[in-house]
Order: C-alpha cells, then sequence, then structure tokens
C-alpha cells in the first residue's frame, strides 16, 4: 500500500507541474489554445491517476 501511496504522490508532484508549465507558457505569450492544453493535461492527469491507483490497490493488497 504505501507504493501506491508514492506512485499517488508522485502523479500528484507532476500534474502540478505541467499546470504550472501551461501557466508559465500563457504568461509568456504563448496561444492560449497551447497552454490551455496544457493546464487541461495536468488537471485531467488527477482523475486517470486515482483511477489507476484503484485499480491497482486490490491487486497489490491480495499479495
Amino acid at each position: 500500500m504505501f507504493a501506491l501511496r508514492v506512485v499517488w504522490g508522485l502523479c500528484l508532484a507532476v500534474a502540478a507541474m505541467v499546470v504550472g508549465v501551461g501557466f508559465e507558457l500563457h504568461s509568456d505569450g504563448v496561444g492560449v489554445a497551447a497552454s490551455s492544453a496544457v493546464i487541461a493535461g495536468g488537471v485531467l492527469l488527477l482523475p486517470l491517476t486515482s483511477a489507476a491507483v484503484g485499480r491497482l490497490a486490490p491487486a497489490v493488497t491480495r499479495e
């Protein structure tokens, strides 16, 4: 179970970095379409990670 918490924490960190890159792109004058897509990708990473951890949890705890 500890490994799943580590994976979840790493994915939170990656999502935060991706959202931050999107904000930096927007502030540097990159087009709204590109920066919004990066921000949305970072935000959508969280539910995808949650679903993956939810599916992996029963397999890991069975051992």
